[in-house]
C-alpha cells in the first residue's frame, strides 16, 4: 500500500488530495481463493480507514483535505490522480508500507522494487509536476 498527498493548486488555500493505492493480490484457485477474498476486503478497509485518518489530521489542522483509494498498480493510479485532479505537487514517502504489511513476502517485494525502483521512483520519472520525497 501507498499513500500520496497530492495537492491540486498552488494557493495557499489548496485542497490536499490524500492518495492511498494498492494492488489487490490475484486469485488464487481452490483453498487460497477464499483467503485472497478476505485478504482484498481487509486491504480495501485499511486503505479507506487510512485515507480517512489522514483526511481528519490534515482537516483538525484547518487544511481543506479530501481521500481517494486507488486499487491496481500504485504508481500508475497515482499519476492518474494526479493528472485527473490537475494537481501541482506530489508529496509522498520514499518507502511504501509493503515490507511492513507483507512480512517476509513484502520484503522481497521490496528487494525486487530496489533493483527494478519502486513506487515512488516511477512517480519521480514520470510525474508530469514537481515531486517531493520525504524520507
Amino acid at each position: 500500500m501507498t499513500a500520496a498527498l497530492t495537492l491540486p493548486v498552488a494557493a495557499i488555500d489548496s485542497e490536499i488530495v490524500v492518495v492511498v493505492a494498492y494492488e489487490p493480490p490475484l486469485t488464487l484457485r481452490g483453498r487460497g481463493s477464499l483467503y485472497v477474498t478476505h485478504t482484498r476486503a481487509e486491504l480495501a478497509e485499511e486503505a479507506t480507514a487510512l485515507a480517512e485518518e489522514s483526511v481528519l489530521l490534515l482537516r483538525n489542522q484547518g487544511l481543506e483535505a479530501r481521500g481517494i483509494v486507488v486499487t491496481g498498480d500504485p504508481a500508475r493510479g497515482i499519476l492518474d490522480v494526479v493528472d485527473d485532479e490537475a494537481c501541482d505537487l506530489i508529496v509522498m514517502g520514499r518507502k511504501g508500507l509493503t515490507a511492513e504489511l507483507e512480512g517476509a513476502p513484502g520484503a522481497v517485494q521490496r528487494f525486487r522494487e530496489i533493483l527494478a525502483g519502486g513506487v515512488a521512483e516511477k512517480i519521480a520519472r514520470h510525474a508530469t509536476v514537481p515531486v517531493l520525497l520525504v524520507s
